[in-house]
């Protein structure tokens, strides 16, 4: 019930229970799910995932769950909700285990494009780049700590968020569902909601360590993170396209693609709002002292408030349009990346590789 790397979990069995009946387990036995659960389940090593998935009539989007306690004979608990019902283990439900991480392996290239978001190591002296599919890629001191590759979604990635130390990332889609990777912690999500709008990206609070989802239309989402407040119940000209922490998570930013800015809990620099652009905000990213931001646009177009300018491509002639931006380290740079995965570094932004082929 503890594998090695690079193995594959093929089947559990429950003994403990009949389709359809409650879990209640015998805390002695083995390979014995201690809560109640819904649907398919397979473990993998110590502090990594189960994935948990409803395949009642309705199906809820599968949710990720990090393994609390694991022993020698594979007794673990998984949070669950009262009067959930255990609906059997399916068999020969696999789940790759990569090595140092978990899910499937990562990629190097995207051959299809369709690169959704990217985000930088804790130093920028790498980063990371994901696909609507999930496929992950690392560059430069990234790590791998898995993908979702082959696994089949409800919806499509959307964005991803890498923890404050590092080891671990988040991927989220587009109805919320989350899945969490390496130290990343699952901590709710809005995959079994019915949502207004489809959620378009996420930021982690480093001083909870929980997260914050955002909607198109500016709804928040908070868990374990505190709620500052929304566009939610406003019109908005333009849809949300991103939003970025402030201070770590002591308020945050919304942007809409016509470069508008709403401010909560955190000063308003500025913003492109009423401005022509000659393409679409696509993301932000704050200065890393909090006193500032940049917007980029899909032709790689950037605009800097308060914060010192290094270049863009907003003038060059791109195979793809940009998706996601990420700043450096004290201010010294930014860099940003395209649906192909081309990277575009400046300042002291390095280049350590690029999913494109």
């Amino acid at each position: 019930v503890a594998p090695n790397s690079g193995d594959l979990i093929v089947s559990l069995t429950n003994s403990a229970s009949s389709p359809g009946e409650n879990v209640v387990t015998d805390p002695t036995a083995s390979n014995i799910i201690s809560t109640p659960i819904v649907g398919l389940a397979s473990f993998s090593p110590n502090g990594q995932q189960v994935i948990v998935e409803n395949s009642g009539p309705a199906p809820l989007y599968p949710n990720v769950f990090t393994i609390e306690n694991i022993n020698g004979t594979g007794q673990t608990s998984l949070p669950a909700a009262t009067g959930d019902r255990f609906i059997g283990w399916t068999a020969n439900y696999q789940i790759p285990v990569a090595p140092g991480g978990n899910g499937a392996p990562c990629t190097s290239v995207f051959p299809a494009g369709g690169v959704v978001a990217a985000s930088n190591s804790p130093s920028g002296n790498g980063y990371y780049e994901v696909d609507s599919k999930g496929d992950v890629a690392a560059f430069g001191d990234a790590a791998c700590y898995g993908s979702l590759a082959g696994t089949a979604l409800n919806k499509p990635i959307v964005g991803m968020a890498v923890t404050p130390d590092g080891k671990g990332y988040y991927l989220v889609a587009s109805d919320g569902g989350i899945f969490s990777f390496g130290d990343a912690k699952f901590q709710g999500s809005t995959g079994a909601m019915t949502l207004n709008k489809p959620i378009v990206g996420m930021s982690i609070d480093q001083n909870t360590g929980g997260y914050w989802l955002v909607a198109s239309d500016g709804g928040i989402f908070s868990f374990n993170a505190p709620f500052y407040g929304s566009t939610g119940a406003m019109t908005l000209n333009k849809p949300i396209v991103a939003m970025a922490p402030y201070n770590n998570g002591q308020g945050y930013w919304l942007v809409a693609s016509d470069g508008g800015i709403f401010s909560f809990n955190a000063p308003f620099y500025g913003s492109m709002g009423g401005t022509p652009l000659n393409k679409p905000v696509v993301g932000m990213a704050p200065s890393a002292d909090g006193k500032g931001y940049y917007l980029v646009a899909s032709d790689g177009g950037v605009f800097s408030f308060n914060v010192p300018f290094y270049g863009s491509t907003g003038n060059i002639v791109l195979n793809k349009p940009i998706v996601a931006m990420a700043v450096m380290p004290g201010n010294g740079g930014y860099r940003f990346m395209a649906s192909d995965g081309g990277v575009f570094d400046y300042g002291t932004a390095q280049f350590y590789g690029s999913g494109a082929l």
